[in-house]
């Protein structure tokens, strides 16, 4: 009944970009994506800078992996009002998923924080790109208890050289969540072959490797140096990520 209403809306003119949207939505539930993609292009010619058209005929795009389309039809909605975090959120995605980190970085004042998953990417965009003190500053204070995002928190307090700050968040995270036996402060590079954790049972740092998952290799820090079970480098903390990455290489 719904799509009839919508349909009659159109043929007389009234809220004809609306009840285009609305087409578009009911086709898209039915699996007609060619239909939604259609009806989002007749909002479109009623009102080119109707949002919500725009928004979802660019994540139809998105989905077809049309990424540089999807793209044009965020950024027209942007040029209309520049305000909406979700379209912000979509082009910080599409950055993403083109592995274009420093784009990403410049979106950080634009994107929804609240959303745990692109909180998260842009801790580790800021872990790659050295920005460990901006990083950690982003985190709104509704999301510091976030699981996903404390790790990404606990990675960067390492990385800054931070690394007892880390062991004391991973601390209160092993208490606060029942069967977590270990908390990860760290993992090597971008291959993330290995991972530093600390362990529930015994409170003791540790390097896992990826490849053999049943060995781990004691750590030990003193300072600004940590040292790894069985070689003889003293390595700075910030250095760690890489050392790690390297010895689970060998």
């Amino acid at each position: 009944k719904a799509e009839e209403l919508f349909k009659e809306c159109v043929q007389k003119g009234v809220l004809k970009a609306e009840s285009s949207y609305n087409l578009g939505l009911i086709a898209f539930d039915r699996g007609d994506k060619p239909s939604a993609k259609q009806f989002m292009k007749e909002a479109l010619k009623s009102d080119p800078e109707h949002i919500p058209s725009l928004y979802f005929i660019g994540n139809l795009h998105f989905i077809e992996m049309e990424l540089d389309t999807a793209m044009e039809y965020y950024k027209k909605g942007l040029k209309a009002d520049p305000r909406k975090t979700e379209l912000w959120d979509a082009v910080f995605t599409i950055y993403l998923q083109k592995g274009e980190w420093e784009e990403c970085w410049k979106l950080r004042g634009k994107v929804g924080l609240s959303n745990p998953l692109i909180l998260s990417n842009l801790l580790k965009i800021g872990q790659m790109l050295g920005h460990y003190d901006e990083a950690v500053e982003l985190v709104p204070e509704n999301m510091k208890n976030d699981p996903t995002v404390r790790q990404e928190m606990r990675i960067v307090l390492t990385r800054s050289g931070r690394i007892k700050d880390a062991l004391k968040m991973a601390k209160e995270d092993m208490e606060r969540a029942d069967g977590l036996d270990y908390a990860i402060v760290d993992r090597g590079g971008s291959s993330e072959n290995s991972y530093l954790l600390i362990k529930r049972n015994d409170g003791i740092l540790y390097l896992l490797c990826a490849k053999d998952q049943g060995k781990e290799i004691p750590v030990s820090f003193n300072g600004e140096t940590v040292s790894i079970n069985g070689f003889s480098d003293k390595v700075l903390l910030p250095e760690i990520s890489g050392f790690c990455e390297k010895v689970c290489k060998n």
